[in-house]
């Protein structure tokens, strides 16, 4: 995943599009702690990231700021269309800009950050990270580039958001479940008996907040372990399909391939084509 990158005496600026050839996410990453505060503003598609202990499913119209040293990881993406970057805080740290830092509540808690934008907000958002692409792309002005990025964390501050509803919270409970459980093919009167509701309650709240049956959650968790473990472990296509619980290894196959497109092989040979 390449990133650009304008470093200005030393301190490092990153910004790339989520839908860049080079940029695809086709896996789960592994967990990290980056050395800048990290963004995600997802324009089309959507993810689920795991930030230390909590799971966060994010939407079109979703941005985060995680920042310096928290540990997170990308669980799950899919057709992601928007931005990820990221910026030291010394980058801030000077003018106009180390004010917006210090004054504001939701950038200097030292926590993951959550706003959200409805489509023409987002609209606006996404050319001024563009713009910020391209300043990163061209001339590199550190004035510029900082202007941009203020803007961008001005419209976060002012977005950020903690408000949530019963169903949203049950939703994600239930989708962090299942991407967490050693078993994905429980049926959904089991998730919804661990969850405390009745499946018809658990069914309404999930697709009311993401638009996607529980069902179709449960198949997404299957797909993306099995990529994961074909992009990182040597287990065979017959394993695999054993460890995601699906144990008949030609519907696993026929499965996959109407998921993703292509079969268990030629994906993970795809795979380690880009790691090369």
């Amino acid at each position: 995943m390449a990133s650009r990158m304008a470093t200005m005496g030393g301190v490092p600026l990153r910004l790339r599009r989520l839908d860049a050839p080079d940029s695809r996410i086709e896996s789960p990453s592994p967990p990290m702690r980056a050395p800048i505060h990290t963004f995600l503003c997802l324009e089309r598609g959507e993810a689920m990231i795991a930030v230390d202990e909590d799971r966060v499913l994010l939407h079109a119209g979703d941005c985060v700021l995680i920042p310096v040293g928290q540990p997170f990881a990308v669980l799950y993406y899919n057709n992601c269309v928007g931005y990820m970057g990221g910026f030291a805080t010394e980058f801030m740290s000077d003018g106009q800009s180390g004010n917006l830092l210090r004054r504001s509540e939701a950038l200097r808690g030292w926590k993951m950050v959550r706003a959200w934008f409805a489509e023409g907000d987002m609209h606006y958002v996404a050319t001024i990270l563009e713009r910020l692409l391209g300043e990163c792309c061209g001339e590199r002005n550190e004035d510029i580039l900082r202007a941009y990025l203020s803007a961008f964390l001005a419209e976060i501050d002012h977005r950020a958001t903690t408000a949530t509803t019963e169903g949203s919270v049950l939703s994600d409970r239930f989708v962090a479940m299942v991407f967490e459980a050693s078993d994905r093919r429980a049926s959904i009167g089991e998730y919804a008996e661990r969850l405390g509701v009745s499946a018809a309650t658990l069914y309404r709240a999930v697709k009311r907040s993401t638009g996607k049956t529980p069902l179709a959650w449960i198949d997404e968790a299957v797909v993306s372990e099995a990529k994961a473990l074909l992009s990182h472990t040597d287990l065979t296509v017959n394993e695999i399909g054993a460890r995601v619980g699906v144990l008949d290894p030609s519907y696993f196959s026929r499965f996959f391939r109407k998921k993703v497109g292509v079969s268990p092989i030629d994906f993970r040979e795809k795979m380690k084509k880009s790691h090369q």
